[in-house]
């Protein structure tokens, strides 16, 4: 790959503002996609960036019912940082 181009996805708010001003979409974010902006597709406006994605695993058992693997597993959701959040840290 010659250039440096970005990835644009597309995904729903899934859950609302929480009280310490994250929101979740449902969207794949991975390793790397941190500060990747989040903008509301209607009027353009930034409603903030992701920050993390949830850690899931996958628990894999015997026919015994003995836990034999765990698996990291993307569950497909994107914590985001809300705009008004960053806003509140700048002086």
């Amino acid at each position: 790959m010659t250039h440096n181009l970005p990835i644009v996805r597309k995904g729903i708010v899934g859950q609302g503002l929480t009280a310490d001003g994250h929101f979740l979409v449902d969207g794949i974010a991975s390793h790397g996609n941190s500060g990747s902006p989040v903008f509301d597709l209607t009027d353009g406006k930034l409603l903030g960036i992701v920050v993390a994605f949830p850690a899931d695993y996958i628990s894999m058992y015997d026919d015994s019912h003995q836990l034999v693997a765990t698996l990291p597993y993307n569950s497909g959701l994107s914590i985001c940082i809300s705009s008004f959040e960053i806003w509140s840290m700048v002086p």
